[in-house]
């Protein structure tokens, strides 16, 4: 059956024309019949054959199409909690992005110099992204408010009993992030594992409440927010080689081959360990578990 959908000219034309003697226009809208439905989504599909709109997460509707995207060229923002191995994903909906070096010197003035004696202490990198969750459906924002829900929990620690039955921090919320190549680890791969290594100070969790919220069932009902946006601050921690080296017979200083953003794969590697059988097991294990293999060659932590 047909049904109508009046629409009206805004109040002050709506006066004019009634001054004139004349009344607004009405459409009447048919709605789309299943096979005129098939047949557009045909025509879609040979638009764009790579995509697929009608995936099982809405079975029999039309499906959110960022997912097809976010899945074939693997933009998602991936944070993996390392002390328990559990992964959170989201797509990658990103507002903001800001990856800052900060060197620090340490300065100190001497009787009888002009300049000061300066000696460098080390570089620190910090990464600072917002990114909008947004729901396409309620499954969609109940899959993502459970994700939400699971990053929070990515910020406290691991305990262990002792004798006694006190418990004791065993492990820190040490995290690990990976965003196609601007968040990854120099020449890694793909996976989560080539992600970068270091941990966050908590992060902001903001629902905007003006694209509405999906509502579940009963007398008190869940709310799912349809848009959320997040924003963090993430300190990096690195677990690979850093800085310029020369090799044996070179004539020049290399630096780490694709740092930081994964663009020179064909650069000469860094001689050493990591050239060596055992070297590669053990720059792969800092990769499996940096919680063992984070501390630099001084004992603590390469910033």
């Amino acid at each position: 059956m047909a049904f109508e959908d009046l629409l009206k000219f805004d109040d002050d034309r709506a006066r004019q024309l009634k001054a004139l003697g004349k009344k607004p226009k009405t459409y009447s809208i048919n709605p789309i019949s299943p096979t005129e439905r098939a047949g557009i989504d045909a025509a879609v599909d040979e638009l764009n054959p790579e995509l697929d709109y009608r995936q099982p997460h809405t079975t029999g509707k039309v499906a959110d199409p960022t997912n097809a995207t976010a899945n074939q060229r693997n933009l998602k923002l991936f944070i993996q909690h390392i002390p328990s191995g559990q992964t959170v994903e989201f797509k990658a909906l990103i507002k903001e992005f800001s990856d800052s070096f900060a060197s620090t010197w340490n300065s100190e003035e001497v009787y009888g110099r002009m300049d000061p004696i300066e000696t460098f202490q080390g570089t620190k990198r910090t990464i600072k992204l917002s990114w909008d969750v947004v729901s396409f459906d309620l499954k969609d924002a109940q899959d993502n408010l459970k994700n939400m829900d699971k990053l929070t929990n990515f910020l406290y620690p691991t305990y262990g009993s002792v004798d006694g039955g006190a418990t004791v921090i065993t492990s820190s919320p040490l995290l690990r992030m990976k965003f196609a190549n601007l968040i990854t680890q120099p020449g890694a791969g793909s996976t989560i594992k080539s992600g970068l290594v270091g941990r966050m100070d908590g992060f902001s969790y903001t629902p905007d409440f003006d694209s509405g919220v999906f509502m579940g069932e009963g007398e008190n009902p869940k709310l799912f927010p349809q848009t959320i946006n997040v924003s963090c601050t993430f300190y990096v921690l690195h677990t690979h080689k850093l800085g310029w080296r020369k090799n044996e017979g070179d004539k020049k200083f290399q630096s780490k081959a694709g740092f930081p953003h994964d663009m020179n794969p064909g650069a000469k590697k860094f001689a050493g360990k990591a050239s060596t059988t055992a070297g590669k097991d053990a720059e792969a294990k800092k990769l499996d578990d940096p919680l063992a293999h984070a501390a630099g060659d001084d004992g603590g932590p390469r910033r």
